[in-house]
């Protein structure tokens, strides 16, 4: 994922990022039934969205989208981040 934001600000115009899945491993939180994530992840995500990428969350590309603000707030909520 920072390699996202590394492209970013290098000058490459990125407006919106799909997030299929995040596997699950030690010190993240399941947020979806395939996305979970650390600190890290949601620190990242937070800066993606600052910088006015918008995060389109969906394992394949015929599911519906998911809000990716509830999924970002439940990983901040289960971590205890503010």
């Amino acid at each position: 994922m920072v390699g996202i934001i590394i492209v970013s600000h290098g000058g490459v115009d990125i407006k919106e990022l799909n997030l299929g899945s995040m596997a699950h491993s030690q010190g993240k939180v399941a947020c979806t039934k395939a996305v979970s994530m650390g600190s890290d992840d949601v620190k990242t995500f937070d800066e993606l969205l600052a910088m006015g990428i918008k995060i389109d969350v969906r394992k394949v590309l015929t599911d519906s989208p998911e809000n990716f603000d509830e999924i970002l707030k439940k990983a901040k909520t289960e971590l205890k981040m503010a």
